[in-house]
């Protein structure tokens, strides 16, 4: 079929005008979806930003080791949006602080465009250089705002740089074979008879004191990274000697918030050895020892060597035979760092190592939830005590998500890139140390914090796991639920169960709870746990 030239003019008219239109559309939409420089708020004195604090404060950083990743939330409680022309520290090249703005890690972050009551988020991490300074050191700068038409903002950031003896592993022992905490036993030989008192030590691995003697003295402190332990085997002896103003400290690298009391952020102090190595007779005076997962295992010293433990008033001596502590003496167990707290006095005590025992975890919950955009930050709470109070193994204990589905949620290594496999079950002492903001390498922090980009669901729920004393147990699936105006945390498995009687914090039966905490008998006989917002 042949088309005559007038009837290929007309097609072509046609698609050009069709183009036109088309264009047209586009450029109205482009010109919709932009907005106009006088949109912006524009005033010399004003000072639009807001922000989550007024200062960001690291706890002390040890040098050339960098810290974990503070954040800070910065508002526009305006009306109109504003424009940043740019986001930089003060010091510039010469900071010690590294920015993330909403994604972008750039030393300056430039055009950053923030509507009427949005938010971003802005991630700092310290990094500070060495000095010869043997006390800590104040590190301060600020965070600085340049705002189109408006006044320049800035937050303080401050941090106090401390130096350190590291003792960083330089070998692998038993290549292939993993310790109790699921790593390989990679060390470092301590040289005692130079250590440095005048400085901490930060031990990462295995620290061991290898057929010598390691003698600390009052005041020296001991800080120890994730699983770290100080090994004293072969014929070693461990001796420490500090006083009532000033004992040895064994403690973690980090104290920031509630890691200033957190158990189980490293492994412990070690006397003995592999296959029935032993060590000489210890002697442990004014040491405070915090935040291991087992403090001191002794487990290994079978050929009857001691190991005594004083505080100068106090002497604590160790049986191999079942493996105890004990004194002669009373002692005083308080709960509070002041002698006037609570406790209770015993006398004559032996303290027997701990034993695992099966157990039913106690009922976590999701403590916190926010929507960052790109991603959610869910925050959890997953006790380490089961339903009568006692504590369980940490290494015993694991949790699942549950979101929306009655299948455990699957954390994907398409997602969370440092995965080495798919799991839809997370260890409680899992972590991922080597995180970077905003990048989906970061997992979680012990079982505290997720980083979750799945959108759209309707509820979380986290269920605890405890396989101690060869058996397996599980606490309730206790969800937050997004579609209740009040956020309800409640349990799973609800089915035709109708409430009984409910009551508040006080023990008072009340007809309806509108806020607050609140205790729920069913009529399946279960008891139901929920907080109103």
């Amino acid at each position: 079929m042949m088309t005559t030239s007038s009837e290929t003019k007309r097609g072509l008219t046609a698609l050009v005008v069709w183009a036109a239109m088309l264009l047209s559309v586009v450029v109205l939409m482009l010109a919709s979806g932009c907005s106009k420089e006088s949109d912006y708020l524009h005033d010399a004195e004003a000072q639009p930003l807001t922000f989550s604090s007024d200062t960001v404060m690291f706890d002390t950083v040890f040098v050339a080791m960098g810290t974990t990743t503070h954040h800070f939330m910065v508002y526009n409680r305006g009306s109109k949006p504003v424009k940043i022309a740019s986001v930089t520290m003060q010091q510039g090249a010469a900071s010690r602080f590294r920015l993330n703005v909403d994604g972008d890690s750039s030393r300056v972050v430039r055009n950053v465009t923030l509507a009427a009551g949005d938010s971003l988020f802005v991630f700092i991490q310290a990094l500070i250089d060495p000095t010869d300074e043997a006390s800590p050191f104040l590190v301060t700068d600020a965070v600085v705002f340049d705002v189109e038409g408006c006044a320049t903002q800035q937050l303080l950031v401050t941090a106090y740089g401390r130096n350190a003896v590291y003792h960083l592993p330089t070998d692998t022992l038993m290549k292939g074979t993993l310790d109790r905490y699921g790593n390989p036993y990679a060390y470092s030989i301590i040289d005692c008879d130079n250590w440095d008192h005048t400085l901490p030590h930060v031990i990462v691995g295995y620290a061991v004191v290898y057929d010598d003697t390691l003698h600390l003295k009052a005041g020296d402190e001991l800080y120890f990274a994730n699983d770290a332990v100080l090994w004293v085997f072969n014929e070693a002896s461990l001796r420490v000697s500090g006083n009532e103003e000033h004992p040895v400290l064994f403690t973690s690298v980090r104290h920031d918030g509630w890691y200033g009391t957190l158990p189980g952020q490293w492994g412990h102090i070690w006397l003995g050895g592999i296959s029935g190595g032993t060590c000489r007779p210890c002697v442990i005076s004014h040491a405070v020892i915090e935040n291991a997962y087992y403090g001191i295992v002794a487990d290994s010293n079978a050929t009857g060597n001691d190991v005594v433990f004083t505080d100068g008033t106090t002497t604590y001596a160790y049986d191999p035979a079942d493996g105890s502590f004990s004194t002669t003496q009373t002692i005083f167990a308080s709960n509070s760092d002041t002698s006037g707290g609570q406790g209770e006095a015993y006398h004559a005590p032996r303290f027997r190592r701990y034993q695992e025992y099966a157990a039913t975890p106690a009922d976590p919950n999701v403590s916190y939830f926010q929507d960052m955009g790109r991603f959610s930050i869910l925050m959890l709470n997953v006790p380490l005590q089961d339903t009568e109070g006692r504590f369980m193994d940490p290494s015993k204990v694991s949790y699942q998500l549950y979101i929306d589905d009655d299948d455990p949620y699957t954390l994907y290594t398409d997602e969370y890139t440092r995965l080495p496999e798919d799991i839809d079950e997370v260890p409680y002492l899992f972590t991922d140390e080597n995180r970077e903001a905003f990048s989906r390498s970061y997992i979680c922090e012990k079982a505290y914090a997720i980083y979750l980009f799945q959108k759209g669901f309707d509820r979380i729920g986290v269920q605890t796991i405890y396989r101690g004393g060869g058996e397996e147990h599980m606490s309730n699936i206790c969800y937050w639920n997004f579609n209740e105006p009040d956020h309800v945390d409640g349990i799973a498995n609800v089915q035709d169960a109708k409430p009984v009687a409910s009551y508040d914090m006080t023990g008072r039966q009340v007809e309806q709870v509108r806020k607050g905490f609140s205790i729920t008998r069913m009529s399946d006989g279960r008891v139901v746990k929920t907080i109103r917002r």
